[in-house]
């Protein structure tokens, strides 16, 4: 707990100082202070060439070496002082563009790096001789120094300019860095400063590794400081200053998580990213929750820091969502580096950082800066992401062979018309088409229906338990990401600006958190949808039991059983119409009826087809000869039993047709292509459709298509990702079972 408090004090210590810095130097001055110091964080990597990290391993493996290790560090920390600091100062007068003293900036650098570097070699060298307590001291009070400072160069000297408080601070951070020194006084002694060669070349890695690090973090500031005028960089760097505090509990939650990606890392990259997809929701979690509140709170940054940096508002606003980039970008890094891959690690951060560079060189006008965060942290993603991936395939196709899946085809395109039919029917149902109300009716009929019926084609007694925690991993994860997908830019847009979208479901933000955790029939618009996929969860798990239930029972007591199921279905809608809000519980009785009936129908249906074909036409040509309101989601049934035959009947037709079209390929392969990605255009054909709608698209067959159309262009990429958390998930939680 108090290492923890030892990275959240200097932190707050840090904030504190940027805000004092901001209202005594206005946005101008302020944004010149920045471009000063933006190189710092680089050059001060070079001081001690990686010595203090070589003493720290050496230690931790050998405690004798600790004072040959401590010679070393000392005979580095001279040798490469005078470099870091004459870099430093070339540096940063090259990238500030109001006239500086040569002098001046050397000092500030020098002093900035001995200090700093005495303090941390200090933290470095209590920690390899395994006391904390006094390792913690010093990384809590690493700030203090400068605080210090500043406020003398402040008070008692007058000094109210950039360089006059960046000198103060610096020199404060020298005096911190000596008192340091003088406090490992009572450790052992080291030998007389001499380089080692072990140590050079441990250290340069090290210090590689840093820089890269460094600069992934200030790489903004260093490419925009010569590129924008201070005003603008002083305005970005106070909205990042705050998306910095942001990052606090996001590096909490990755310091206490941190050493289990190495345990895990004995088990090879698969354990070590199962134990990063575990950590992932708390990490995304924290920065989620983060995110929405310094949207929720930037209106209060000018009361902070100033009314000068009112337009930092709306960097902060734009730049909050990408704290859980940040979360997944970190997530992925450290699953590297606990499978041993430390080195495409720093490959892979290199390539980010340097396209990170490009994106601010190409886009630095107005808000074109936010662009380039985004598809900077984007980009890093992207790459950890394939990199995660490309290792892991290679690993699996090392160790096993993948088992192959045996498929219906019939099954993938009775779901494939099944999608095709949810989308037309949903955009018909805003169609002003004059055939539109009527079409949209009867796809609701049984559209919804028929993807209960095809869940149970396949459907085989297995145990409750274990079948239970197999379908919340299958179907609870997608229901999580798509609506953390969707969600998180809802809660943004309604909470952050203000401005409520009823069209695409969008509630006021004092309602719309509430909405996307009860689920079920509150949700409208975009999430509409989001009913289905609890509501299958629920029903298959209810289905195993009432299949457990009746195992040896004769057929009576399974047919009551069935009209207790049914009676339920239809009764708790109306008797306690809340019950389809929660994750639509009420409508799951129903639907475990429609699931248990597709298993009969799939044992029976190939021996009494002639049969079966006639009495479906016979139903359907019944029930449409009087209206019939259907709609599942709500708890909506039609006429007792009417309904739901005639539900049946539309549905063991279409199925028919899928059997029958089978054959014909050229149809059944887009069809099936189609089946096999319902679950991405379930998810997001409606954000596409409303969407478009809200842009004023309105020809019907254009929104289809591309309803349709763009959830494919994600499936792949979201497919996989998915099967990585699953992958994950499933070994801790469930065993290993067959395909079907």
């Amino acid at each position: 707990m108090f290492g923890l408090l030892a990275m959240l004090v200097p932190a707050a210590m840090q904030f504190g100082l940027f805000i004092f810095l901001a209202r005594v130097l206005g946005v101008g001055q302020y944004g010149l202070y920045l471009a000063l110091l933006s190189w710092s964080p680089l050059c001060f990597e070079l001081v001690g060439w990686g010595a203090g990290e070589h003493l720290l391993r050496r230690t931790s493996q050998d405690r004798a070496a600790f004072a040959a290790t401590r010679g070393h560090m000392r005979a580095a920390f001279w040798l490469s002082l005078p470099l870091a600091t004459l870099v430093f100062a070339a540096l940063t007068l090259g990238a500030v563009s109001q006239a500086l003293s040569f002098l001046v900036v050397a000092t500030i650098g020098l002093a900035e790096f001995a200090g700093l570097r005495l303090l941390v070699n200090a933290e470095q060298m209590f920690i390899a001789l395994g006391r904390m307590g006094g390792a913690n001291w010093l990384r809590s009070s690493q700030v203090a120094p400068r605080i210090a400072g500043v406020a003398i160069s402040y008070l008692a000297l007058g000094g109210t300019s950039f360089e006059a408080l960046a000198l103060g601070g610096s020199l404060g951070m020298l005096a911190g860095g000596l008192a340091a020194a003088w406090a490992t006084r009572a450790l052992p002694i080291g030998t007389r400063p001499n380089l080692l060669a072990d140590g050079t070349r441990q250290g340069t890695w090290f210090m590689g590794t840093q820089l890269v690090r460094a600069g992934q973090h200030n790489i903004d500031r260093i490419v925009l400081a010569p590129l924008v005028d201070p005003a603008t960089l002083g305005l970005y760097g106070a909205a990042q200053r705050f998306i910095q505090l942001g990052l606090l509990p996001l590096q909490s939650v990755l310091r206490l998580t941190y050493p289990g990606f190495f345990k895990a890392g004995t088990g090879g990259l698969g354990a070590t990213l199962r134990y990063g997809l575990a950590v992932l929701p708390l990490a995304l979690a924290a920065s989620a929750v983060t995110a929405l509140a310094i949207a929720g709170a930037a209106s209060w940054l000018p009361l902070v820091v100033g009314p000068e940096f009112e337009q930092s508002v709306i960097y902060l606003l734009y730049l909050a969502p990408t704290l859980p980039l940040f979360a997944i970008n970190a997530v992925l890094s450290d699953t590297l580096s606990g499978a041993g891959f430390l080195p495409v690690r720093l490959v892979l951060t290199t390539m980010g950082v340097i396209a990170q560079a490009l994106m601010f060189w190409l886009l630095h006008d107005g808000l074109q800066i936010v662009l380039a965060s985004y598809a900077g942290i984007g980009l890093s993603c992207a790459l950890m992401g394939g990199a995660v991936m490309l290792l892991r395939r290679s690993e699996v196709l090392k160790t096993r062979a993948n088992p192959p899946t045996h498929r219906l085809v019939w099954l993938d395109v009775a779901k494939g018309l099944g999608i095709i039919l949810v989308v037309v029917g949903h955009v018909l149902l805003l169609s002003e088409a004059p055939v539109a109300s009527g079409a949209a009716e009867l796809i609701y009929l049984f559209h919804m229906p028929l993807f209960f019926l095809l869940a149970g084609v396949t459907l085989s007694a297995q145990p409750t338990g274990a079948f239970a925690v197999r379908k919340l991993i299958r179907l609870g994860l997608p229901y999580v990401f798509f609506i953390a997908l969707l969600g998180l830019p809802a809660l943004v847009v309604t909470c952050g600006f203000g401005t409520p979208l009823p069209n695409l479901g969008i509630d006021r933000c004092s309602v719309m958190p509430f909405k996307l955790l009860l689920g079920g029939s509150t949700l409208g618009g975009i999430f509409g949808v989001f009913w289905f996929i609890p509501c299958l969860l629920l029903a298959l798990i209810l289905v195993q039991f009432v299949i457990a239930l009746c195992r040896g029972r004769n057929w009576r007591q399974k047919a009551a059983v069935f009209a207790l199921l049914v009676t339920t279905g239809y009764a708790l809608p109306h008797l306690m119409p809340g019950s389809t809000a929660l994750l639509a519980l009420g409508t799951a009785p129903m639907a475990a009826a429609f699931i248990l009936l597709g298993q009969v129908f799939a044992q029976r249906l190939p021996s009494h087809i002639v049969l079966v074909l006639s009495i479906c036409g016979l139903l359907v040509a019944i029930g449409l000869l009087m209206p019939m309101p259907f709609d599942m989601k709500i708890g909506g049934y039609g006429p007792p039993i009417l309904g739901l035959a005639t539900a049946m009947a539309l549905s063991c037709l279409l199925m028919q047709l899928s059997k029958r079209l089978e054959h014909w390929l050229s149809i059944a392969s887009p069809l099936q292509a189609l089946g096999q990605r319902t679950l991405t255009i379930l998810y997001l054909h409606q954000a596409v459709h409303l969407g478009l709608r809200q842009l004023g698209v309105q020809q019907d067959a254009l929104l289809i298509f591309l309803s349709l159309g763009v959830p494919l262009l994600f499936h792949q990429s979201i497919r996989r990702l998915l099967k990585l958390a699953e992958a994950g998930l499933v070994p801790y939680l469930s065993p290993k079972s067959p395909t079907v």
